[in-house]
């Protein structure tokens, strides 16, 4: 049985070539996306460290400075930032929300743009990343990272790079294609200055 990531369609998980992390890297980080974790899964310190770390190196390649926020406070003396949640469901949460939505057996994780909410379905990723080997939190960093693209991209995949609907998550250089970084920096963008209208405060 394939894996499955998913916003509202499918990310499969399959055995294709891995391949370099996609657009050159960018030297200084052009925008800012601050990330409220919610840990309902107690993952170990290590791993948390792990996940956030990679997940923060694939945005950063295409120029976003991604925060990540255990408390949710604001991080003072920095520029206007857009504010995402990431839910970390333990197995019982992750299986009432996957029967309410009827979701394939394989789902890993679900995004919410509409809210700026991502959903990740802790024990499935933590059995992908256990069967491909390697540091644990290593997966679970890029299915962090994939689900918040879709916060920025919406309930769509692409033609190459993390946000393509089968990537190779055992690669170590996965990574956002140039078109999906340019698309994501503008809508973080378009964002910050939609809340920034007088008398909406920022995220």
């Amino acid at each position: 049985m394939k894996t499955l990531l998913t916003c509202t369609v499918g990310l499969l998980v399959s055995g294709s070539t891995p391949a370099a992390r996609c657009g050159a890297p960018v030297e200084k980080p052009r925008a800012i996306m601050r990330a409220h974790l919610v840990d309902y899964a107690s993952m170990s310190a290590d791993e948390v460290r792990r996940a956030t770390t990679e997940a923060s190196e694939i945005w950063s390649d295409i120029g976003v400075r991604l925060l990540w926020d255990p408390n949710g406070a604001t991080v003072a003396g920095l520029e206007p930032s857009l504010a995402v949640t990431v839910l970390v469901l333990r197995q019982d949460m992750a299986e009432r929300m996957i029967a309410a939505e009827h979701r394939d057996p394989g789902v890993l994780a679900r995004a919410v743009p509409e809210a700026l909410r991502v959903y990740i379905f802790y024990n499935r990723v933590r059995a992908v990343g256990e069967r491909y080997g390697g540091p644990q939190g290593s997966v679970l960093g890029k299915v962090f990272a994939h689900e918040l693209g879709h916060l920025l991209l919406g309930h769509t995949h692409s033609s190459s790079g993390l946000m393509r609907a089968q990537p190779d998550l055992k690669s170590t250089g996965l990574g956002f294609s140039p078109d999906d970084g340019a698309r994501i920096r503008a809508g973080i963008t378009q964002k910050i200055a939609a809340s920034e209208v007088p008398g909406r405060p920022l995220p």
